[in-house]
């Protein structure tokens, strides 16, 4: 019941579907950035711990990534 009548929401805010849409995009382009940004941080410093510790949470990132995937999208109210 809760789901169809929803909180009052004073400001402006995207479709769910929409929102989906954005979140989706959103996580596959961070993971791979973090991976990239690692990479790039590691060639320039190989002895740089910071930089080894952000390509592995990098590659932990994208190996979690097909269980984010995988994860069941919430049906609308719309249909």
């Amino acid at each position: 019941m809760a789901r169809l009548i929803g909180p009052p929401w004073p400001l402006p805010h995207l479709d769910e579907r929409v929102q989906l849409f954005i979140w989706f995009f959103g996580l596959l382009a961070s993971a791979v950035f973090v991976v990239g940004v690692g990479a790039t941080r590691v060639r320039r410093d190989r002895s740089s711990a910071r930089a080894r510790t952000l390509l592995c949470v990098g590659l932990l990132g994208l190996g979690l990534l097909p269980q984010a995937l995988q994860r069941r999208i919430p049906r609308t109210s719309a249909g």
